[in-house]
């Protein structure tokens, strides 16, 4: 499970979570492919969504705020692969090892994490929309090149 959960945000592009292109992933096996897939009609039999509105997220990285059959869906999801806990809140140690594998260095990774998991709302598809709208927002601010390093001098306005 594990293993698959660290192409979490590669696979699920295609299918909800679309920032393939925002975190390089070690190439997915078939065996992992299968799992994802599992893991993905589990969610959607659970909480059924759909294709149009599937697709308007892949488009437009965007899930509509009222749509809330989605982000029950997007929590299962996050549960599934262990970065959200049953009760809906974030296993911030699993996001980070999982996140290890992508172009993010460390500091990257932690602010990320950090930022988007403080979501103000007790309801676990809330807390799991929330965290996926900032995450697609954050993670387009980094560049995939580790040699260069995200030159806004507010990105850690937070921590001051």
């Amino acid at each position: 499970m594990a293993a698959a959960a660290a192409h979490l945000w590669c696979l699920l592009p295609p299918l909800l979570l679309a920032v393939c292109c925002a975190l390089a992933a070690p190439s997915i096996t078939s065996a992992e492919m299968r799992m994802d897939m599992m893991v993905i009609q589990h969610c959607n039999e659970t909480h059924p969504v759909a294709l149009i509105d599937m697709n308007k997220a892949l488009i437009n990285k965007k899930i509509e705020p009222q749509n809330t059959v989605f982000k029950c869906f997007v929590f299962c999801l996050l549960n599934k692969y262990e970065w959200m806990d049953d009760e809906g809140g974030f296993l911030i140690a699993n996001m980070k090892h999982n996140l290890s594998d992508s172009h993010l260095d460390q500091l990257s990774i932690d602010f990320i994490v950090y930022k988007c998991s403080a979501t103000g709302s007790s309801d676990k598809c809330e807390r799991a929309y929330r965290f996926t709208e900032c995450f697609w927002g954050e993670v387009t601010k980094f560049p995939e090149n580790s040699d260069e390093k995200y030159d806004d001098p507010n990105l850690f306005a937070l921590y001051q």
